[in-house]
């Protein structure tokens, strides 16, 4: 399960790699965006609560719908602005 409050996107790779979508068989037809995310990898703190270690990363690539169609389907996380961390 990916939790949207650890997760980031690199704002030098957006207009490069990521692209829209039409999906006309979702909820009546909408754009989804799709673009490679990263999420804090939480494996290896074994209940600390600090380390000296930054944090790794994993990649993900979640599509992105727009808001409106939020919670259509069954309930999740919504994320409106997301973290960005230049390389």
């Amino acid at each position: 399960m990916i939790i949207l409050d650890r997760t980031f996107i690199d704002p030098q790779a957006i207009a490069r790699t990521f692209t829209v979508e039409y999906r006309p068989d979702l909820l009546g037809g909408v754009n989804v965006i799709h673009g490679k995310g990263y999420a804090i990898d939480e494996a290896g703190w074994q209940d600390e609560f600090y380390r000296e270690e930054a944090p790794d990363r994993k990649g993900n690539g979640n599509p992105a719908g727009p808001y409106f169609v939020w919670d259509n389907r069954a309930p999740c996380e919504i994320r409106i602005w997301l973290r960005t961390r230049n390389r």
